[in-house]
Protein backbone atom coordinates (compact mmCIF):
# COMPACT_ATOMS: atom_id res chain seq x y z
CA UNK A 1 0.00 0.00 0.00
CA UNK A 2 2.66 2.53 0.95
CA UNK A 3 4.49 1.65 -2.16
CA UNK A 4 1.61 2.26 -4.61
CA UNK A 5 0.96 5.67 -2.72
CA UNK A 6 4.86 6.45 -3.23
CA UNK A 7 4.69 5.67 -7.29
CA UNK A 8 1.40 7.38 -7.70
CA UNK A 9 3.26 10.75 -6.22
CA UNK A 10 6.37 10.29 -7.90
CA UNK A 11 4.23 9.85 -10.98
CA UNK A 12 2.71 13.43 -10.08
CA UNK A 13 5.65 15.11 -9.29
CA UNK A 14 6.84 14.02 -12.70
CA UNK A 15 4.18 15.25 -14.74
CA UNK A 16 4.48 18.55 -12.78
CA UNK A 17 7.98 19.11 -13.44
CA UNK A 18 7.87 17.72 -17.32
CA UNK A 19 4.98 20.58 -17.47
CA UNK A 20 6.94 23.42 -15.69
CA UNK A 21 9.87 22.64 -17.76
CA UNK A 22 8.26 22.87 -21.26
CA UNK A 23 6.27 26.46 -20.03
CA UNK A 24 9.90 27.18 -18.85
CA UNK A 25 11.31 27.19 -22.54
CA UNK A 26 8.84 29.75 -23.67
CA UNK A 27 10.72 32.87 -23.96
CA UNK A 28 9.46 36.08 -25.06
CA UNK A 29 10.99 38.32 -26.79
CA UNK A 30 10.61 42.57 -26.27
CA UNK A 31 7.53 42.96 -28.14
CA UNK A 32 5.69 40.79 -25.59
CA UNK A 33 4.92 37.43 -28.33
CA UNK A 34 5.87 33.98 -27.46
CA UNK A 35 9.54 33.45 -29.67
CA UNK A 36 8.94 31.42 -32.75
CA UNK A 37 5.14 32.27 -32.47
CA UNK A 38 4.15 31.02 -35.69
CA UNK A 39 6.07 28.39 -35.52
CA UNK A 40 4.04 24.53 -34.17
CA UNK A 41 7.09 22.62 -31.64
CA UNK A 42 6.28 18.62 -31.38
CA UNK A 43 7.02 16.59 -28.57
CA UNK A 44 7.32 13.27 -28.45
CA UNK A 45 6.61 10.99 -24.90
CA UNK A 46 8.70 8.00 -25.22
CA UNK A 47 6.48 4.95 -22.83
CA UNK A 48 6.34 1.79 -22.82
CA UNK A 49 4.04 -0.99 -25.41
CA UNK A 50 0.76 0.30 -26.01
CA UNK A 51 -0.49 -2.60 -24.01
CA UNK A 52 1.26 -1.26 -20.68
CA UNK A 53 0.38 1.07 -18.43
CA UNK A 54 2.77 3.67 -19.07
CA UNK A 55 1.24 4.29 -22.32
CA UNK A 56 -2.03 5.88 -21.10
CA UNK A 57 -0.35 7.85 -19.14
CA UNK A 58 2.00 9.11 -21.60
CA UNK A 59 -1.22 9.77 -23.91
CA UNK A 60 -2.83 11.54 -21.01
CA UNK A 61 0.55 13.89 -20.71
CA UNK A 62 0.23 14.46 -24.51
CA UNK A 63 -3.37 15.41 -24.25
CA UNK A 64 -2.78 17.88 -20.88
CA UNK A 65 0.29 19.69 -22.84
CA UNK A 66 -1.62 19.77 -26.07
CA UNK A 67 -4.72 21.57 -24.06
CA UNK A 68 -2.49 23.69 -21.69
CA UNK A 69 0.37 24.95 -23.81
CA UNK A 70 -0.30 27.07 -27.19
CA UNK A 71 1.82 26.14 -30.25
CA UNK A 72 2.70 22.70 -28.63
CA UNK A 73 1.97 19.44 -30.52
CA UNK A 74 2.54 16.68 -27.77
CA UNK A 75 1.60 12.72 -28.60
CA UNK A 76 2.82 9.45 -26.70
CA UNK A 77 5.09 7.11 -28.53
CA UNK A 78 5.44 3.20 -27.88
CA UNK A 79 8.78 2.12 -27.70
CA UNK A 80 10.14 -1.00 -28.17
CA UNK A 81 11.08 -3.31 -25.08
CA UNK A 82 14.80 -3.12 -26.10
CA UNK A 83 15.28 0.48 -26.24
CA UNK A 84 14.16 1.01 -22.89
CA UNK A 85 16.84 -1.84 -21.46
CA UNK A 86 19.61 -0.99 -18.95
CA UNK A 87 22.17 -1.95 -21.81
CA UNK A 88 21.54 0.75 -24.24
CA UNK A 89 22.61 3.42 -21.97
Amino acid sequence: MQKQRIVKVGCILLVLAMIFSLAACGQQKETGKPADSGKKQFLRIGTASMGGNFFPLGSAIAQLINDKIPGVNASAQALPLFTLTSSTF
